[in-house]
């Protein structure tokens, strides 16, 4: 396994997270906004309660609903799970079989086609607030653990997971290359927002997959002669990011139950490639595979939250990253 420089890894980190990225979903608003309504609802819970009305025996009933929502949501999780180990169990025969694939081709057929199979690194990056995470590095089996869950607080944040890569080109020469990598999501994601009189607040998730190339050591240096590795390589041709899934609930007026949504992750890969790139003699290139998870929520409290579950291995609910591959062209 190709090592990389901790202080140009500890640059790429840091280059990473105050780079913005795009979003599939953003949310518009701003405090007044949601302070206007908070005022709104206060004003309309006095005249209510002045006018007799059975507030109580509402908030009962839909906290009937909200309990069954919530029932249907992780039934449809559980209902998942022996799925997703079935999945897990035909996805590591198949890798045992590639793996005896592999002994069985020549070294000319493998020779334009080289498989970065571990990465130096998998880390969190930029998360203002607390997660639950852990990594495993294997050959080929390398998964991030990740699980978010905002219970009652109110907040936003953007969470990068990123796997490191490293390659060096083998030629003193000048490289072509196509790379290729994919990322397979198995886990669940929830969002849930209240109700209220005036209309509840809007509570939102968003995850998107990522390729970066960075320039390692060997790049030399740019027309003003600073040197070019921590660098982004740019890439015209390829597909280096894609939406995962994104959620956006709003809670409704009175007489309705919190919005509740989400969706199950299982198994599903997505696929991401950079096209043509130029790679001096020698030098290295470090590959950042990663997801980003985007998310806000206002109010806080029981009934609006936002929850990403890729940790848990009893329900192979991990994000798996098995290698970059790289196809030499020249």
């Amino acid at each position: 396994m190709t090592s990389i420089d901790a202080d140009l890894l500890r640059r790429i980190k840091e280059q990473t997270t105050s780079q913005p990225r795009p979003m599939p979903a953003r949310l518009r608003t701003s405090d007044a906004l949601l302070d206007n309504r908070k005022q709104a609802e206060q004003l309309l819970q006095a005249y209510a309660q002045k006018a007799g009305l059975p507030l109580d025996q509402l908030e009962r009933l839909k906290a009937e609903r909200r309990a069954e929502q919530r029932r249907l949501l992780n039934q449809a999780a559980e209902d998942g799970a022996e799925y997703a180990q079935r999945m897990e169990a035909g996805r590591r025969a198949g890798l045992q079989s590639w793996r005896k694939a592999r002994t069985l081709l020549s070294p000319q057929t493998q020779a334009s086609i080289i498989r970065v199979e571990e990465p130096v690194e998998v880390a969190p990056l930029g998360n203002q607030r607390p997660i639950d995470f852990s990594s495993h590095i294997e050959p080929l089996n390398s998964f991030a653990r990740l699980n978010i869950d905002t219970g009652s607080d109110s907040g936003r944040d953007d969470v990068f997971v990123v796997f490191f890569f490293v390659w060096q080109n083998p030629n003193p020469s000048v490289a072509v290359i196509d790379a290729l990598t994919m990322l397979r999501f198995n886990g669940s994601c929830g969002v849930e927002a209240d109700s209220g009189f005036w209309g509840g607040p809007t509570n939102q998730y968003a995850i998107t997959a990522h390729l970066a190339l960075i320039r390692g050591a060997g790049w030399g240096t740019d027309a003003n002669g600073n040197p070019l590795d921590g660098t982004s390589v740019p890439v015209f041709m390829g597909t280096t990011s894609q939406d995962v899934s994104s959620k956006t609930v709003t809670g409704g007026g009175l007489f309705d139950p919190p919005s509740i949504d989400g969706e199950d992750l299982h198994g599903r890969p997505v696929g991401l490639d950079a096209e043509q790139i130029i790679v001096p003699g020698s030098a290295f290139v470090i590959f950042q595979v990663m997801f980003e998870v985007a998310y806000v929520v206002h109010d806080g409290g029981d009934n609006n939250f936002v929850q990403i579950l890729f940790g848990n291995d009893a329900l192979v609910r991990r994000v798996t990253c098995p290698s970059v591959t790289i196809e030499l062209l020249t």
